[in-house]
């Protein structure tokens, strides 16, 4: 997680292919279970 004075971002690391950037938002991270120690996460749709 990159911590931010334009917000948060979480980085994601898929288990092939390279990580990417996601804002921490409601919008993008509708869930946070901390529980189970894992979250719910929304991808953007790509744009060129």
């Amino acid at each position: 997680m990159l911590f931010r004075s334009s917000g948060d971002l979480l980085e994601v690391q898929p288990a092939s292919g390279p990580s990417w950037w996601l804002p921490f938002t409601r919008e993008a991270v509708p869930e946070v279970k901390l529980a189970e120690g894992r979250l719910i996460a929304v991808p953007p749709e790509e744009t060129e």
